[in-house]
């Protein structure tokens, strides 16, 4: 199949006119691009299985479950409340009358009877006068209880299931349930061992159900998270009991891993590409892929970002941005695949070895058609595709949504896309090096909220902050330690969002997640970096990277890229940089002559495995990194 595909890529050709207009807008230059590298220093691994809990992991909220409340599904009316609720008298000739889908009070109760006994008794009554009576009682009730859903509350059940191997094997291991909103814990739930079932209250549909099973040390060895907001767009909601919503723990993965797939691979069904190389940035964390393409780097923590790179014989090495909370997916693209699309496109030959982006835009596992692409602030046309081979007068995406740019320089890129009536739907950044193939997909199926609150880690008095979130033209206000909801389209690629304080001239950008339903930012406290600033003559243009570090461990920090220039100062809980060898514990780090680009930090602790941070520096914003280790 690689064969034939070559052949047809190798009969198509441009005419010379056309080949040098597509070349006039393909060659594009970067939003940066990196320093000159200089010799770096690892440091020593010290591995140690890790302690934190998944949701601590998963919501930035470490907790433990009190004991299970004793309240449960009143099982008297469970039963009914399984089904569309309903209530129904008939009598005489009278049509039967029909009450709200609504759990009721049993001082509710005795009111709908009385109404129902007063319909009885008297026929000749309007037909919808007891149901509105009803009708109005209820509401004036859900009024003065501030209840503004359909239910004052809901009843989740469903089946506890323990997969993958994971198993009880001492009967000191605990297993728990619980609610959870915006990282807070809300009430436990009910657990069955016996009939391998749970059942928990919640007052509404918002936040997770978050199941574990924590073994005799207190490790959390296995986890299941439901998220409720999920839940209730996909359900249908038509009583207070709300049954079916299993609950499947898996063993919980503290390490990195993915797989590396071929790009022809159909999604559902992915081949993997065996003994290609998987490194961590620049720096000399490595592993290679098994006979399944799949790799694990057990000494970087799951809860981590930054770039991979892969690489393989006979394949162009391939490099993607990626949050590991999740398995990242890597494709490789074969030279004869590559070849053939330069052939296609007539690409000069001294341009081949430069940088291209290649993508896909899909809904869920479908890809779709009529989107375009395009790069921020680049005059750049994409090439689009035809099953694999490229079409240059095609302006869109066809059925299989695939997109490339070529002949660009190394650096950084914010690709955007846009759908068919020219709205932008989502961007991404990608970094770009020479000789390799910088992988991106969209998945444009459905966003989600991530909630984000941002805090200053040296003060706890609440500023006004201005959000740019990266693919939004319009600015988000709100205070310090305020949560903001927004709206974002999956993947494995974080997002960017630029934080301003109020007062401060100084822009910063961080990481987020796309991945994490709750996550904290921190913000630049603008006095302090003045004086920072000032006493060591920092220059922003420079390239700046502040971290602050939730940890009673000592730390070092590792930084790729780094020049002669380069100088890395830590600082104490208040902000007071000082020196290395005083035996303090720093809270955080400030590196700045780091140049412009993308960058990977490794945080190495005394304890468990390293924590890998993508920062980004376009030499106007100060990078932040906020991490709890």
């Amino acid at each position: 199949m690689r064969l034939i595909v070559s052949i047809v890529f190798q009969l198509i050709f441009l005419s010379a006119s056309s080949a040098s207009i597509f070349l006039a807008s393909a060659v594009v230059f970067p939003l940066s691009t990196v320093s000159e590298k200089a010799p770096l220093q690892m440091p020593r691994l010290k591995l140690r299985f890790n302690d934190f809990s998944p949701a601590f992991a998963a919501l930035e909220d470490d907790y433990y479950l009190s004991t299970y409340e004793l309240e449960t599904i009143p099982r008297d009316i469970a039963a009914t409340e399984l089904r569309p609720a309903s209530r129904e008298v008939i009598y005489q000739e009278i049509p039967q009358i029909r009450l709200p889908q609504m759990s009721v009070s049993a001082a509710q109760e005795e009111v709908v009877g009385t109404l129902v006994s007063q319909a009885v008794a008297d026929p000749t009554q309007r037909q919808d006068e007891p149901e509105k009576k009803v009708n109005e009682i209820l509401e004036s009730q859900k009024k003065e209880n501030g209840i503004t859903g359909k239910f004052s509350h809901f009843w989740l059940q469903g089946k506890l299931e323990l997969t993958e191997g994971l198993a009880i094997s001492d009967p000191r291991d605990i297993l728990r349930v619980g609610w959870f909103v915006n990282g807070e814990h809300q009430r436990d739930g009910k657990i069955s061992l016996r009939d391998g079932s749970y059942e928990i209250k919640v007052d509404h549909l918002e936040g997770d159900i978050i199941a574990e099973l924590v073994d005799r040390n207190g490790y959390v060895i296995g986890e299941a998270i439901i998220d409720l907001d999920l839940l209730s767009k996909q359900r249908l909601i038509t009583g207070f009991v709300i049954p079916g919503v299993d609950l499947k723990l898996r063993p919980y993965n503290f390490s990195h891993g993915g797989q590396v797939i071929g790009v022809y691979d159909n999604p559902t069904h992915p081949q993997g590409i065996a003994d290609a190389g998987v490194n961590l940035g620049d720096h000399d964390l490595n592993t290679r892929t098994g006979k399944n393409g799949k790799f694990e780097q057990q000494s970087v923590s799951s809860q981590s970002t930054g770039l991979i790179v892969a690489e393989q014989a006979r394949h162009r090495q391939t490099v993607v941005l990626a949050d590991f909370q999740r398995g990242v997916q890597i494709r490789m693209f074969p030279d004869p695949f590559v070849e053939a699309l330069f052939d296609t496109i007539d690409l000069p030959k001294k341009m081949r070895n430069d940088g291209v982006i290649f993508g896909q835009i899909s809904r869920g596992a479908k890809p779709v058609l009529g989107y375009q692409v395009r790069l921020a602030e680049q005059k750049a046309n994409a090439i689009y595709f035809q099953m694999y081979i490229a079409d240059v007068k095609s302006q869109k995406t066809s059925e299989d949504g695939q997109f490339a740019f070529v002949g660009m320089a190394d650096g950084e890129y914010e690709v955007e896309v846009v759908d068919t009536v020219g709205r932008l739907v989502d961007s991404k950044l990608v970094s770009v090096r020479a000789g390799a193939i910088s992988d991106v997909r969209f998945d444009i199926e459905a966003n989600r909220n991530v909630s984000v609150r941002a805090f200053d880690p040296l003060t706890t008095q609440s500023q006004s902050i201005e959000f740019f979130l990266q693919g939004q033209s319009s600015p988000l206000k709100a205070q310090t330690e305020e949560l903001l909801k927004m709206a974002v389209y999956p993947g494995q690629e974080p997002l960017f969002v630029y934080t301003q304080v109020e007062g401060s001239e100084q822009e910063a950008v961080s990481l987020i997640s796309r991945n994490k339903k709750f996550q904290e930012v921190s913000v630049l406290n603008a006095s302090w970096w003045q004086g920072v600033k000032d006493l060591y003559k920092i220059s922003v243009d420079s390239g700046v990277i502040v971290g602050f570090i939730d940890t009673d461990e000592a730390f070092e920090v590792y930084v790729d890229h780094q020049t002669v220039n380069t100088k890395i100062l830590y600082f104490d809980q208040y902000g007071k940089p000082f020196d290395k060898t005083s035996g303090l514990k720093p809270a955080g780090f400030l590196i700045y002559g780091i140049g412009r680009g993308l960058h990977t930090l490794i945080l190495d602790s005394e304890e468990g495995p390293v924590h890998s941070e993508a920062a980004y520096v376009d030499g106007k914003a100060i990078a932040l990194i906020y991490k709890a280790i």
